[in-house]
């Protein structure tokens, strides 16, 4: 017996709707998804006290006035020890677009020897864009998460 496989494909084909309101994906839709991401520079200024730099891994979430926001995302440099004591890291993300900062959060995981961390500050800037600055001035609590609103 011979099998049919396009009638199958075309069967499937029918079966799939779209809900209400829903668009289908296209490639018109697929690059407007692409323009609409904003590149975004990270910088985190760690600590000066004794114990404030970390070997945890330190993830940062952007919330934006279009009522979108981020999941966490991990602030990494490959080859380098990043949140040290007193040093200003930088770190290259991209997001979908997220218009203004209203909140910038952190959570640092329980990784490493020392994985308590002291940060001051976190910059945020868009690409051509003006920078938000979230204040935190203080110890980064394991596995909670923490929010700073932006100015």
């Amino acid at each position: 017996m011979r099998r049919r496989i396009p009638a199958l494909v075309a069967i499937a084909a029918l079966i799939v709707t779209l809900a209400p309101g829903q668009q289908a994906a296209t490639a018109e839709t697929s690059k407007q998804a692409r323009s609409a991401a904003t590149d975004w520079i990270i910088n985190t200024k760690t600590g000066n006290g004794d114990g404030a730099g970390t070997d945890a891994n330190v993830y940062v979430q952007l919330h934006g006035t279009e009522g979108r926001r981020t999941g966490f995302i991990e602030l990494e440099n490959q080859s380098h020890d990043d949140f040290e004591r007193g040093s200003v890291d930088t770190f290259a993300i991209t997001t979908a677009d997220l218009g203004d900062l209203t909140w910038i959060c952190l959570r640092v995981d329980d990784a490493g020897l020392f994985p308590d961390w002291t940060v001051e500050y976190v910059l945020a800037t868009p690409k051509g864009g003006r920078r938000f600055t979230a204040v935190f001035n203080g110890r980064m609590p394991v596995n909670k998460r923490i929010c700073r609103r932006t100015s």
